[in-house]
């Protein structure tokens, strides 16, 4: 939870993906929308995350809810178990162009997954899923 904890202070105020680094130029230039986790324990982290730090719902249902934080949304969705397979974490960004972004992505040797014509799906390095959509 410190590891999640630490990602969410560091990218919760809207960072921009995608900055050049000393490495050279980013493949995609994106905006990070939404941190999702995964949770067995729904309504202690939305407690937590409203009354401890301030962060307002404004979409739940029983799978997920949805949390403005005054930066990128943060973004809790319901684990079958604690050692589920299910995604721990996952990065939504935004891009303005998915066409463009898939192609880049694709001539820089990623695997892309555009089974959805809405969402493209890339895997980090340690195996992390970011969900890349038009924005």
């Amino acid at each position: 939870m410190r590891l999640v904890f630490l990602l969410l202070s560091a990218v919760l105020g809207g960072v921009i993906i995608g900055k050049e680094s000393a490495s050279g130029p980013p493949i995609i230039q994106c905006k990070l929308t939404n941190v999702v986790v995964a949770t067995t324990k729904m309504d202690e982290v939305i407690r937590f995350y409203r009354d401890v730090l301030g962060f307002k719902p404004f979409f739940q249902n029983k799978t997920s809810c949805f949390l403005k934080t005054g930066g990128a949304n943060l973004v809790f969705v319901l684990a079958r178990s604690a050692d589920s397979e299910t995604k721990k974490l996952c990065l939504d960004v935004s891009v303005p162009d998915l066409q463009t972004a898939s192609a880049a992505l694709r001539g820089a040797g990623m695997h892309v997954d555009a089974t959805d014509p809405a969402i493209l799906k890339i895997v980090d390095p340690d195996g992390n899923l970011v969900e890349i959509v038009k924005g």
